[in-house]
């Protein structure tokens, strides 16, 4: 306490306060360096985490495109079995199967042209599942005796406005399965 009552007659009050704000200043930022130190330590781990995180949901979205991929794949391999489609690259919904979409047709084709034309086939697959899915399996799915793969792809036709087929454009199951009779009896003596 004498320092200090000698420091204020010396020198003045001003340079003593000077002087004590200065050494707060000093304490107060050697109370703080550590802490700030680790602070800048954990949202750089923070940074890296975030940064991992942010690789794993680019992993994960890649699978989920993959699955959607072989669920239509799936679909696309039933459509042409049934006869709902046909493959003439690309593959075509028939008529009759947009027929049974008729329902939703306006409101597939009004989100298609807002924004589903602007998503990859695997991720307007999600979101129309996502959306209508429900709908579809009762309505298309079940009735009609196939998965969803086929009931979204023959959505994603409906959506896109893809044109019509008739019946004597698409190879039914029946014809082929005549025709390939008919060659089997042809390759036989």
């Amino acid at each position: 306490m004498d320092t200090w009552i000698q420091l204020l007659q010396t020198f003045g009050l001003a340079v003593v306060m000077l002087i004590f704000v200065g050494w707060c200043t000093i304490r107060v930022a050697a109370w703080l360096a550590p802490r700030l130190d680790r602070m800048v330590e954990r949202s750089m781990q923070a940074v890296d985490n975030i940064g991992k995180i942010e690789q794993r949901l680019g992993d994960a979205e890649h699978r989920i495109d993959a699955l959607w991929d072989f669920t239509l794949r799936r679909g696309t391999a039933e459509a042409l079995q049934k006869g709902v489609a046909t493959m003439n690259s690309p593959v075509r919904v028939t008529a009759a199967a947009r027929q049974w979409l008729k329902g939703i047709a306006a409101d597939l084709q009004t989100f298609y042209g807002q924004t589903g034309c602007h998503l990859s086939q695997p991720r307007l697959a999600a979101v129309i599942s996502a959306r209508w899915g429900q709908q579809l399996f009762k309505e298309v799915c079940l009735p009609n005796g196939i998965d969803e793969g086929t009931c979204l792809l023959i959505a994603i036709a409906v959506a896109r406005g893809e044109t019509d087929l008739s019946a004597e454009e698409i190879n039914l199951p029946a014809a082929r399965a005549a025709r390939r009779t008919e060659d089997l009896e042809a390759l036989q003596p």
